[in-house]
């Protein structure tokens, strides 16, 4: 009896170790695989690219991501690095992304509206806008209270909530969300945590210092499968 069991023992442990081996092979080839795909890529950029990789496996989300034709933009910490620059003479200027800005011109070739509405009133959004081209009807600065611009806004757009995204980081623009007048809310990865818990979409950057826009302009063309780099964006999620 005692012979047995030490037998049946030593098979347990002798499969236990194969088992283990296998494993380690398994991960060791799973590693060289991820190496081998993100040898080109930053740290950062590897993780914009899972980031990336499962939104665009959020079906719910695509499908509302499809939907939209508006977009509302907050101002500062959503489109800029969250700083104002002070003269003598009061503010004297906020830092905008150039990547950011790039991908405005295809947003509006995509037919998607965009506005900005800051709860600050600044001729920094009127200058930055015009470059944009966003029209200066579409510049509401010194909104003090979301919810009533932004309804008032769908009202005179013909546009529904469901078609309606708003990208901020602060409370003004959570005030959206808890009232329930836009489809989705998007925030950057400097959003205080208490808000960024209720977000639709979370990016894994930093407002307008770490081009936060960009990648959710990104996901947004590219689902709607009208990105001007549509198949590079194919191919590098592929490999």
């Amino acid at each position: 009896m005692l012979r047995c069991f030490f037998r049946s023992l030593f098979v347990c442990v002798i499969l236990l170790a194969f088992l283990g081996c296998v494993y380690a092979d398994f991960k060791e080839e799973q590693s060289m695989i991820d190496n081998k795909k993100n040898k080109n890529m930053t740290a950062e950029a590897a993780k914009d690219m899972d980031w990336f990789g499962q939104r665009v496996q959020d079906a719910m989300l695509v499908e509302q991501l499809k939907n939209i034709k508006l977009i509302i933009l907050d101002v500062d910490g959503a489109l800029t690095d969250g700083q104002i620059y002070l003269s003598s003479q009061g503010e004297d200027g906020r830092f905008f992304s150039i990547q950011d800005g790039y991908i405005f011109q295809f947003l509006h070739k995509a037919d998607i509206k965009l506005t900005i509405m800051s709860g600050k009133s600044h001729n920094s959004a009127l200058i930055r806008a015009k470059k944009l081209g966003i029209d200066e009807s579409l510049v509401l600065t010194g909104v003090t209270d979301k919810v009533a611009g932004t309804k008032e806004l769908l009202n005179e757009l013909g546009i529904k909530k469901e078609q309606t995204l708003m990208w901020g980081d602060d409370h003004l623009d959570m005030q959206l969300k808890e009232a329930n007048v836009v489809g989705l809310l998007a925030m950057p990865a400097n959003a205080p945590f208490y808000f960024q818990a209720f977000a639709d979409v979370l990016v894994p950057r930093n407002g307008g210092e770490q081009h936060a826009f960009r990648l959710l302009a990104d996901l947004l063309l590219y689902v709607k499968g009208v990105h001007p780099c549509q198949s590079l964006i194919e191919q590098t999620l592929q490999k």
